[in-house]
């Protein structure tokens, strides 16, 4: 869903937390679709890569009246890939139509839809030995491929209205749904190591319905008080969504980790699981204001209220829980001089805690605090760079109750903190870049059950990534482009605590 941020500096875009409510700290992904093109556009695209990846796509755009009041596009791909495990591939297939309906010069309605069908062996990665090392191959499956029937369709739909009553107020509207379906049989780990060489396997099918809707309405307005510019963003939203997971399950063989037997059958029956299916419910109002007080220094103030509710079905166990919480926002930016912005901000987030202490109250919500320091320069016209150092906490976190192991108390905490480097742009006529690198240390800084210092699973603590393209700029091959990716990941953790799973 988009929103509405036209208006609003770069370098002070606001976090998730201000305009979407409950998430972690760090934020989201904003996926947003391509949008029609008013002249004809054609443009298949082919990608290939290691382990025999393939990826063919086809985006078609262009009107569909004379006088450009209907536009539409059609994105598509297919894609095909192994990788450097063993027996591990994935196929995927997906379509996006938009549709565009210019009303008038002041007023928009697009219509879009989405689906993604994709298919992968199901991989959790290699273990480690007790005392954590790590003698197996890279290559190495620890599952059974034969089995694997795991499969994943997501489905979205909406539409984004937008009108403008003048050239400082403007007004936008969208509603979203989205339907992300996990469903199939895979084999997966049933238990840790044995003997420091079998891992016993189970064959289960946990199918995972996630279904959402929302509708966000946002009013942009530009405005002077005396000297002061402002640009206004105020706006609420209302979020429904539905989380239902059931598990079913058959033990399998256990797996050699050094001499893998991959020859097995498909278990006769599977048993009944865990079950539990959530209903969340939010309404969000937010504000926001960025404040010129001078031609190089801006201000940033907002804040968002939240009014959540959430029911839960626990294998036959219910509960409820009501969360109103507020999420503060500050920024500023000073450009000493025109290529150089310097910028801080703060912010905080909320996400609520499903349960009940040993005294029978209910958890307070999960508090994540941001702060973050920076520096972007205009290297040229067309390529910049930006430098920030990054800390971000996460409090109220559940851990076990030492009066009582059976409950849980809110005294865990959580921090990731470090810098990151982004380079993009174009650095010759044709030829453009995207690259970036972070370091960062995230790791467990209070809990009961977790020993502190321990690093959070799956973050690495050194990254990097590179995207070049180039685009023929005249002759008979104009608009013919290549480009290249790499990507590197450091080495992460598996499971918290820090011991026998490491990817």
């Amino acid at each position: 869903m988009q929103t509405g941020l036209g208006c609003i500096d770069p370098k002070l875009i606001p976090p998730a937390s201000i305009l979407f409510g409950q998430l972690q700290p760090g934020g989201i992904v904003n996926l947003v679709t391509e949008q029609p093109l008013s002249q004809p556009t054609y443009t298949l695209e082919f990608t290939g890569g290691q382990f025999s990846f393939y990826r063919p796509e086809l985006d078609v755009s262009g009107p569909l009246t004379n006088n450009g009041e209907l536009l539409y596009r059609l994105n598509a791909a297919y894609q095909n890939a192994g990788s450097f495990r063993d027996q591990v591939y994935s196929e995927r297939f997906f379509v996006a139509p938009v549709l565009q309906w210019n009303i008038s010069d002041n007023t928009r309605l697009t219509f879009d839809f989405s689906y993604l069908y994709n298919d992968p062996v199901f991989d959790r990665g290699l273990v480690a030995l007790s005392d954590g090392s790590l003698p197996l191959p890279i290559n190495r499956f620890l599952g059974y491929a034969s089995l694997d029937d795991y499969a994943e369709e997501q489905v979205r739909a909406g539409y984004h209205f937008e009108h403008r009553f003048n050239e400082n107020w403007e007004l936008r509207h969208a509603l979203a749904f989205s339907s992300v379906l996990q469903t199939g049989f895979h084999s997966d780990f049933a238990g840790g190591l044995i003997d420091d060489r079998f891992v016993p396997r189970e064959y289960l099918d946990a199918e995972f319905l996630n279904e959402e809707y929302g509708i966000q309405t946002d009013l942009i307005g530009r405005f002077n008080t005396g000297s002061i510019q402002h640009q206004l963003l105020a706006g609420f939203d209302l979020n429904r969504s539905t989380d239902s997971y059931v598990t079913r399950f058959a033990p399998l063989p256990s797996i050699d980790i050094f001499a893998p037997n991959y020859d097995v059958s498909i278990p006769d029956a599977a048993e009944s699981g865990y079950y539990q299916t959530v209903f969340n419910t939010n309404v969000g109002l937010y504000i926001q204001d960025q404040i010129t007080l001078l031609e190089n220094l801006k201000l940033l103030v907002g804040g968002r209220l939240d009014f959540a509710d959430q029911e839960q079905n626990f294998g036959g166990e219910e509960e409820s829980q009501s969360d109103t919480a507020f999420s503060p926002r500050l920024g500023i930016v000073y450009q000493p001089i025109e290529p150089i912005s310097l910028y801080a901000s703060f912010s905080q987030s909320f996400f609520p805690v499903i349960g009940r202490s040993r005294n029978n109250e209910t958890f307070e919500p999960e508090r994540g605090t941001q702060y973050e320091i920076g520096i972007k320069a205009d290297i040229t016209d067309t390529l910049s760079a930006t430098l920030a150092a990054f800390d971000l906490t996460k409090s109220n976190v559940l851990t076990t109750d030492p009066e009582d192991s059976n409950f849980s108390i809110q005294v865990g905490e959580q921090r990731s903190r470090g810098v990151e480097l982004i380079v993009q742009g174009e650095i010759l006529p044709g030829w453009n870049i995207i690259a970036g690198y972070a370091h960062t240390d995230a790791e467990v800084t209070d809990d009961n059950d977790i020993p502190e210092g321990d690093f959070l699973s799956s973050v690495p603590r050194n990254a990097a990534n590179l995207w070049t393209t180039y685009e023929i700029q005249s002759g008979d091959f104009q608009g013919l482009g290549f480009g290249l990716g790499l990507v590197f990941v450091d080495e992460r953790q598996g499971e918290l605590p820090n011991s026998n799973f490491q990817h």
